[in-house]
């Protein structure tokens, strides 16, 4: 959660009221993860501690892509306000 939130300098304090997208890419460790449960951590985070909108509900498209990386476990997004 920390090092998302580090990641997310250009939307901090946005506090985007009206509609969004979210666009990530989600790489494990290890094919066992479930993506479901980065989600509702990466939508909290951005709405409560980034403050990058002011509420999940306005998300109109979330597209979302698990991958692998042993080495560099990560997650690479982009919210785009509509």
């Amino acid at each position: 959660e920390e090092s998302f939130y580090l990641q997310c300098v250009q939307y901090r304090d946005l506090e985007h009221e009206g509609f969004f997208e979210l666009y990530l890419d989600v790489y494990f460790q290890s094919n066992r993860s479930d993506i479901d449960g980065s989600l509702k951590i990466i939508l909290d985070t951005l709405q409560k501690k980034v403050k990058a909108f002011k509420n999940d509900n306005k998300c109109v498209l979330l597209y979302v892509r698990k991958g692998v990386d042993k080495i560099t476990p990560r997650i690479e997004f982009e919210l785009k306000f509509i």
